[in-house]
């Protein structure tokens, strides 16, 4: 899922509408949210669980990845610098435990 967000150096200034289509023409195949704020008033619940569970604090740039278990209680962030294949352990750890928890 993508959450556009016009809180860092405004790079979301467009429409929810025009991002859409932007994020389809790239190839994007996952849900684009519509814009929202990620810190401070006004803050979207998505994100305050987010920072919370992950115990990182405020997001400080657009392009910060979660990664969230099925039951919501091991959440970990990752940042513009970490690469995919930084992530892929985290992924498969969640996947793995998912599909044992579904097995029971």
């Amino acid at each position: 899922m993508a959450f556009p967000c016009n809180q860092f150096g405004a790079q979301e200034p467009k429409s929810n509408a025009a991002i859409r289509e932007f994020t389809e023409r790239r190839g994007f195949r996952g849900v684009v949210m519509k814009k929202c704020k990620v810190n401070g008033g006004g803050a979207s619940p998505v994100f305050d669980f987010l920072k919370v569970r992950s115990n990182t604090g405020g997001i400080m740039w657009n392009f910060y990845k979660y990664v969230v278990a099925p039951d919501g209680k091991q959440v970990r962030r990752f940042t513009t610098q970490d690469t995919p294949a930084a992530m892929a352990p985290h992924i498969a750890e969640v996947l793995r435990r998912w599909d044992e928890d579904a097995k029971r």
